[in-house]
């Protein structure tokens, strides 16, 4: 199964990469700012799912560095979250025409430099529950109240969206993500065996 789960992972990768190609042309050619953040934020599921990808390849080959894989897999998933933590915010606020003001891009850079430090000290590791511990009371609230937030201003200024085809996607996302940001939530507790993530360590 855990092979299976690698291939599709590596075909996740390859359609990624497209993606953010044809994202990039796009932006090259219009200069839009909104496609920009788009291609940013590509790049932070690309770099999600290398990290599940270099996750997956450690279990397959059983490989006795299982440290510097585990902390190139961390190093991978915390570098995709603040690339989102930065792209995600103004993408949103551009998609829905909303001006993002400068105090809140100011919180906004603060979150994401808070998430960062959290992240570096993760990354570095301490031994026992003291890092899970920091990524309770930081990490976690961070990220994913950024995301709760993102998704509630979202929802409320979808009357300030002109094109009522925008409209519709947005609300379709909208109900998406109330399925997508409770199993991000449980994705995110690492030592909890949720599938599909986990499906493979079976």
């Amino acid at each position: 199964m855990i092979h299976v789960v690698f291939l599709l992972t590596v075909l996740s990768l390859c359609t990624g990469s497209v993606a953010i190609t044809v994202s990039l042309l796009f932006y090259l050619r219009y200069k839009k700012r909104v496609i920009f953040w788009f291609t940013l934020l590509l790049g932070m599921i690309q770099l999600l799912s290398v990290s599940h990808a270099v996750e997956l390849y450690r279990t397959i080959v059983s490989a006795n560095c299982g440290e510097v894989f585990t902390t190139l897999t961390l190093i991978l998933e915390k570098a995709g979250y603040a690339l989102g933590l930065i792209a995600g915010p103004r993408f949103c606020f551009l998609l829905i025409g909303v001006p993002l003001s400068k105090r809140l891009l100011q919180v906004l850079n603060a979150v994401t430099g808070v998430f960062v430090v959290t992240a570096v000290v993760e990354v570095l590791g301490f031994d026992g529950t003291g890092h899970r511990w920091f990524r309770l009371a930081a990490g976690i609230p961070l990220l994913f109240g950024t995301y709760l937030y993102l998704v509630g201003k979202t929802a409320f200024s979808l009357q300030q969206v002109g094109s009522a085809f925008l409209r519709k996607i947005i609300q379709y996302t909208f109900l998406l993500s109330l399925v997508v940001f409770p199993l991000s939530l449980l994705k995110y507790f690492r030592n909890a065996a949720y599938l599909p993530w986990h499906l493979e360590n079976t």
